[in-house]
C-alpha cells in the first residue's frame, strides 16, 4: 500500500474476505517477530497435547484471552497464544489492544458494498464452481494432494473434493458440497458486512451510480 499510494493519491481494494478487509481499514495489531525454526518446533510440541491441557494452560497465562476465546476448540488459536507468550514474555491479549494497532498508509476511505438478489447471487455461486471444475479444479486438487494437511489447502473447492479422490464420495456429491459451502461462506459474508454502517450498497448493474458517489466523496 506504502509503494501504491507514493505513486498514486486513490487506490482501489476489491474482493469480499471479510477480515483482510477489516485488517487493511481498521490496522493489524503489531505483533514482534518471532525465530520461525523456534516458532514451527514449539508449535508442533503443543499439537500433540490435548485442547483441555491447553485451555488450562492459556486460561492460566493469559485469562483475558481465555475469556474472550470465542471458539473454545480453536486449537491453533490458543496454541498461537501460548507461543507469543513464551518467546515475547507478553500476553497475546496484551498485543489485541486497540491502541496497539499499525499506523494505515490512508487517512481515508469509502467502503463500497454490492449486493444483488439472493437467488441471483446464488445461481452465479453454483455457476462458477461448474466453471472452476470445467477448468480443471480436480487436477489442481491431486496435484497438491500431499499438502493437503496445511491450513492455506483448507479452503471450499479443496476440501469437499478429497472424499471424491479417496473413493469415499461420488464427484457429484462432492461438487453439490462445494456449492452449499460457498453458498454458506456468501451468507456469512453478508451478515458480516451488513454490521458496517459505513458500507454504501449498490447494486453491480447501477455502475454510473457508483462512479457518482465515488466522484461525490473525492470532493
Amino acid at each position: 500500500m506504502k509503494k501504491l499510494f507514493n505513486k498514486y493519491n486513490i487506490i482501489f481494494m476489491v474482493g469480499g474476505s471479510c477480515l483482510y478487509e477489516k485488517s487493511i481499514i481498521e490496522g493489524i495489531n503489531y505483533i514482534p517477530k518471532i525465530n520461525t525454526k523456534k516458532k514451527l518446533i514449539y508449535r508442533n510440541k503443543q499439537n500433540k497435547k490435548q485442547l483441555k491441557y491447553l485451555l488450562k494452560k492459556i486460561k492460566k497465562e493469559d485469562y483475558n484471552f481465555y475469556k474472550n476465546l470465542k471458539n473454545k476448540k480453536d486449537k491453533r488459536k490458543i496454541i498461537r497464544a501460548l507461543e507469543i507468550k513464551k518467546f515475547t514474555k507478553k500476553k497475546f491479549s496484551y498485543f489485541l489492544k486497540k491502541n496497539n494497532k499499525k499506523k494505515r498508509p490512508f487517512n481515508k476511505y469509502i467502503r463500497i458494498g454490492l449486493i444483488t438478489d439472493r437467488k441471483k447471487i446464488y445461481k452465479i455461486i453454483n455457476n462458477k464452481v461448474d466453471i472452476m471444475i470445467k477448468k480443471g479444479l480436480i487436477e489442481e486438487v491431486k496435484k497438491n494432494y500431499n499438502n493437503k494437511k496445511l491450513i492455506s489447502l483448507n479452503i471450499i473447492g479443496y476440501k469437499e473434493l478429497l472424499p471424491y479422490i479417496y473413493g469415499k464420495k461420488k464427484l457429484n456429491n462432492c461438487i453439490d458440497q462445494i456449492k452449499k459451502n460457498t453458498r454458506n461462506y456468501a451468507k456469512r459474508q453478508i451478515t458480516w458486512f451488513k454490521k458496517y454502517k459505513d458500507i454504501i450498497w449498490f447494486n453491480p448493474k447501477n455502475k454510473q451510480k457508483i462512479v457518482k458517489y465515488i466522484n461525490l466523496i473525492k470532493k
